[in-house]
């Protein structure tokens, strides 16, 4: 049975963000499943310092990725 994402998608999930890795080291997205609740499935990919990740926050890549999560908050 496939897990995560991809599991929650196989079971009636849409996907409302797509994964992305954060600046304070997590990797995730949210779903929105059948019933309308949104649902974060995230990860700890790498130990991020707090200040590290203020610092990151400056960078594209990082930015990008908290503003679509800003974005996509609701799920629309």
């Amino acid at each position: 049975m496939p897990t995560g994402r991809s599991g929650a998608v196989a079971a009636g999930a849409r996907v409302v963000t797509v994964p992305a890795t954060q600046a304070f080291g997590q990797r995730g997205g949210r779903v929105r499943d059948p019933f309308d609740n949104i649902w974060w499935i995230s990860a700890v990919v790498e130990n991020v310092a707090p200040e590290g990740g203020v610092r990151r926050l400056a960078e594209p890549r990082y930015a990008e990725a908290m503003r679509e999560a800003q974005e996509t908050w609701t799920g629309s």
